[in-house]
């Protein structure tokens, strides 16, 4: 490791520190609380951390085996639970400080192979609203693009510098990825393919093709295995239980194509690169000329969206659906100029396609196989995307001083942006936990037994208070997993009369039986924040977790998170 690159990583480090430590407290929320529930239950079942019967959404079910992750995370936070027995959630954040800081500096050993800016590439990697965000959570997004940037840098360079064991590794990294999270398989045939257009050079020769094979096919091979272990032990297919849920909720139907494909565009524009950079490179490479069709697109696609949302939301939208679309055209381009010159064999033609394609599958499988669109989903996008936008600034400014100088300048609002996102994220999120401390000091002393209909971080904090959760009154009937309601009030328990009920206003609420419905609301709390930036939650569009709430990845607001209510049973 040379003088430069040991700075650069060092500064990438404290970059990784800077803009992670301020949130290592963020309080537990979305599906943290599943992994943490599994990761708890791996020292009572270690093959099969997920087979334990527990409640989603108020949904009973008889394991977590057909949960959209393998329990990859679930073991390493387990690991942490193992090593530091009082683990608390700070703790465990801390510990997955690994992941931001392997994911720099992947991203920077990655990017010196397209670009002679790798340390402003990766800066801009990290500088991101939906890499920022999500640093210290234990969610799967991050750890699994990481394991990305790592097999595709490994299997890059084994195929420039001849070495078959740099080829290997990269199997072995997409391996553990595919345990963390499926869709970690789809770089091997992104890495099949560049391997496909660097068929005639000297340093694919040297490396047999069945060794190439052999290496992307690992990851495919350990979830066959895992799927295999699972069946015999349950004996049914999670993935096609998962498959089959997916299918009963209408995710690939018309009404949820709109809501992803407008989702999509305005999440690519809010929470990647700052988006007056994006426009502004795109709008110069095309001479002024595309933009004009970008905002004829983005006009079309706020046409395009439900009446429900204000004259505001739609302006917000607009400017985000115009940076998304520049990103998308910008990406288009830099790939046509590139397929342009495969024809010579050129690696940096090759990589370039790759880049490309790396972009635009990501988006293709999130848009055809998830629910919803939401940030967290296109973490994988920023590596690519942040070495193209730096490829290009390379091709546009001649000058060092003006390069350098707008790649700081976009750094630097990329950054601000991402910051006040992820401290607008982190009150939100923070705001259950505050609820959690309200409730228990002000009804501790006379309370009996309580209840919980919702999900995510407040029923995690309130079931820490000793709450229990209710089932949901519309769960499907699924003997392999979803056993239905009648079981579920059975094992879990019913509300008595005289007990609390917990339940918020209109986010994440749940229905729960008739009579309990009828129960009587005898206090109410509001949550809210300073910061008028709002993140998440249907009364005003915001969809930073998922745009199946909002189509806005985050909008100006001060009107209140939610209500939580607080009712007694007749």
């Amino acid at each position: 490791m040379n003088n430069r690159v040991r700075r650069d990583v060092i500064f990438l480090g404290v970059l990784v520190f800077a803009g992670t430590l301020p949130f290592v407290n963020r309080a537990i929320h979305l599906d943290e609380n599943t992994y943490l529930a599994i990761a708890r239950h791996v020292a009572h079942n270690f093959w099969f951390p997920e087979d334990f019967a527990s409640l989603w959404f108020g949904i009973p079910s008889l394991n977590f085996a057909p949960h959209t992750h393998p329990p990859g995370l679930a073991y390493f936070l387990a690991l942490i639970m193992k090593l530091i027995p009082e683990a608390t959630p700070r703790l465990m954040r801390l510990g997955f400080l690994i992941f931001p800081l392997a994911y720099a500096v992947g991203g920077y050993l990655l990017a010196c192979r397209f670009t002679r800016h790798p340390l402003a590439a990766a800066s801009l990697m990290m500088a991101t609203p939906a890499v920022l965000v999500f640093s210290p959570t234990l969610m799967p997004d991050l750890p699994m693009t990481t394991f990305w940037l790592l097999s595709a840098r490994s299997f890059v360079r084994g195929l420039d510098e001849g070495k078959p064991w740099m080829v290997i590794l990269a199997g072995v990294f997409l391996s553990v990825g595919s345990e963390v999270s499926y869709q970690a398989v789809f770089m091997s045939v992104l890495l099949l393919f560049y391997a496909a257009m660097r068929r005639w050079t000297l340093d694919v020769r040297r490396i047999h093709w069945l060794l190439i094979i052999s290496s992307l096919a690992l990851p495919w091979i350990a979830l066959t295995a895992y799927w295999c272990a699972d069946y015999l032990h349950y004996g049914f297919w999670p993935a096609l239980v998962s498959a089959k849920y997916l299918a009963t909720a209408r995710v690939f139907g018309l009404e949820y194509l709109q809501q992803k494909l407008l989702g999509m565009i305005s999440t690519l524009g809010g929470t990647l690169l700052f988006c007056f950079s994006i426009v502004l490179v795109f709008a110069k490479r095309e001479k002024w000329k595309g933009l004009v069709l970008v905002l004829g697109l983005a006009l079309g696609a706020d046409v395009w969206m439900p009446r429900e949302y204000s004259i505001f939301e739609r302006g917000e939208y607009f400017v985000f659906a115009v940076g998304g679309l520049s990103l998308m055209g910008l990406v288009i381009r830099f790939s046509w100029s590139a397929i342009k010159g495969t024809h010579t064999a050129n690696a940096d033609s090759a990589g370039q396609v790759f880049l490309g394609c790396w972009v635009f599958g990501v988006i293709a499988y999130t848009i055809l196989l998830f629910e919803f669109s939401a940030a967290r989903y296109i973490v994988a996008i920023v590596p690519p995307l942040a070495i193209i936008f730096v490829i290009e600034l390379e091709h546009l400014f001649n000058r060092a001083e003006v390069r350098r100088a707008f790649l700081t300048a976009s750094f630097i609002a990329t950054w601000i942006l991402a910051f006040a996102v992820a401290s607008a994220d982190y009150q939100f999120v923070d705001s259950y936990r505050d609820f959690s401390k309200w409730f228990s000091q002000k009804y501790a002393p006379a309370r009996g037994a309580f209840w919980v209909g919702t999900e995510a971080g407040l029923r995690y904090y309130l079931e820490d208070e000793g709450g229990r959760t209710l089932v949901n009154s519309s769960s499907p009937t699924n003997p392999e997993c979803l056993p239905g309601v009648k079981w579920g009030e059975e094992h879990f328990g019913r509300p008595r009369p005289e007990d609390l009920l917990v339940r918020p206003e209109n986010f994440l609420r749940y229905p729960i039986a008739s009579d309990l419905e009828r129960s009587v609301l005898i206090d109410s709390r509001s949550l809210t924040s300073r910061l008028p930036i709002r993140t998440y939650g249907p009364s005003f569009h915001a969809g930073l977790h998922g745009t199946n709430v909002g189509l806005l990845p985050f909008t100006f607001s001060g009107a209140p998170f939610d209500r939580i209510e607080v009712y007694k049973c007749k």
